[in-house]
Order: structure tokens, then C-alpha cells, then sequence
């Protein structure tokens, strides 16, 4: 069997594109910025983010072109974090009895049926209001931390998730899953291009609040909302290769 591959789609990256021509005419030829989002546009299209600093530098004059496209292909590079939130904050152990030795077992893959696995942690402070939860490829192409799974408004007294949580924006306890970078509601297994291992971060946050956030909120949007009301935080990672 032919090994899927989960990696960004292109249009996830078109907010930093937009943001970075807002500014570009203060600092490159006017032209050379228009240039860009031509060649942005082709390669959107038709190829990957890979090709996108030779078509750009093929459209402009010599070391100008080679020089701008390295700059915003490294800003490209760091627009989505790969580190969680809550550095100073109190730790919550998180542990699930789904992962082998830290190895995600198939069955929560692409490769098998892609459940959502049984996540445990301990007892957060006592302010706590409610729980938000991301996992995401830490190993992604260009350090873009695909997002696998957005959960929040997680009530304050739960102290586990099981196995196989449904796949809706909407859970009966309240709890509201985001849109992951498959562009889907709820959890979406590994699926790693190639053949190398990638890590796979669960990262839980204790908040002083409800988040409030509409049903398919993006981590964007979550990790965002959390600034300034995180109790305490956990980490656990995983490993998945074909």
C-alpha cells in the first residue's frame, strides 16, 4: 500500500503571504513586491512551497529576487509555532494508555482508522475553569506544526478523554472541537511524508475561563484566546513513521 502523506496545504500559508506584502513596499520595489504574489499565485496553483523562492527568483533582476524570496521563505518557515504555551505555569502530567512505549499505534494513524486516543492527566489547580487541548506535527516540511487536533471548553472536572471521541464540532459535554490542517472538525491521525519518524506533541492547558470560542475555532485562534489565562500545562509526545 502507497503511504499517504499529511502535510499543509498551500492556502493555509496565504494570511502570512498577505501580511508580508502589506509591508513589502516600505522595504523592495513596489515591483518586485507585485512580482511576488504573482509568483505566490503560480505556485499555489500548481506546485509546492519548495519551488516558490526560484519562481520568484526567476521573476526578478538577479540577488534582489534570490535574496527577498530566501526572506520570506524563512519567515514562512517560523509562522506557525512548534512550541506549546504556558512556560512558568504549573505542570499537569499527561499520559495515555493508547501509546506504546511512545510509539501511536496505528489504529490512530492514517494508516489504520484514524480514532482520536484515550488521553489522561492529573488533578489541575483550583481556579480552574475549563481545558483546551492541541496536538500537532512537530516535524512538519518548513517547521509548519501541522495541527491535528483542536479541543477546548473542556469542563473543569474532567480528567480524561476516551478513546474515539466523535468527529463533531459540538461533544455533549460541552466541549467544542476546531478545524485541524486537514481542514476538518476534530481529530486527524498522523500521516507523515516519507519514511522518517515525526513527533507528535499533545499539549493541555488548564484556563482560568471558558475560551467562548465558536465550534471550529483554529489553534490560531485558541492559542490566542489563551494569552494570559493559563493555570498550568502538560506535554506528551508521541512518534509515528510508516
Amino acid at each position: 500500500m502507497v503511504a499517504r502523506e499529511r502535510t499543509a496545504p498551500l492556502p493555509h500559508y496565504d494570511s502570512f503571504i498577505e501580511d508580508q506584502f502589506s509591508v513589502c513596499g516600505s522595504r523592495f520595489p513596489v515591483s518586485s513586491c507585485q512580482i511576488f504574489l504573482e509568483a505566490w499565485a503560480i505556485v499555489r496553483k500548481k506546485g509546492g512551497i519548495q519551488d516558490f523562492v526560484g519562481l520568484f527568483a526567476a521573476r526578478t533582476a538577479g540577488f534582489l529576487g534570490v535574496a527577498l524570496g530566501l526572506i520570506l521563505l524563512a519567515g514562512l518557515a517560523g509562522c506557525r509555532g512548534s512550541a506549546t504555551l504556558g512556560e512558568g505555569t504549573l505542570v499537569l502530567a499527561l499520559t495515555s494508555s493508547s501509546l506504546q512505549r511512545g510509539v501511536i499505534p496505528k489504529q490512530y494513524t492514517c494508516d489504520g482508522g484514524e480514532a482520536s486516543p484515550e488521553l489522561a492527566w492529573t488533578a489541575p489547580p483550583a481556579a480552574t475553569q475549563s481545558f483546551a487541548l492541541t496536538v500537532f506535527d512537530r516535524d512538519s516540511p518548513l517547521n509548519f506544526s501541522f495541527v491535528h487536533w483542536v479541543l477546548y471548553d473542556l469542563p473543569a472536572e474532567k480528567r480524561e478523554l476516551p478513546e474515539g471521541l466523535p468527529k463533531q464540532a459540538q461533544l455533549a459535554d460541552g466541549s467544542r472541537q476546531g478545524q485541524n490542517d486537514d481542514d476538518k472538525i476534530g481529530y486527524v491521525g498522523p500521516c507523515p511524508p516519507g519514511k522518517s519518524a515525526h513527533r507528535y506533541v499533545f499539549a493541555l492547558y488548564a484556563v482560568d475561563s471558558r475560551l467562548n470560542l465558536p465550534a471550529g475555532a483554529t489553534r490560531r485562534q485558541v492559542e490566542k484566546a489563551l494569552q494570559g489565562h493559563i493555570l498550568a500545562h502538560g506535554e506528551l509526545v508521541g512518534q509515528y513513521q510508516h
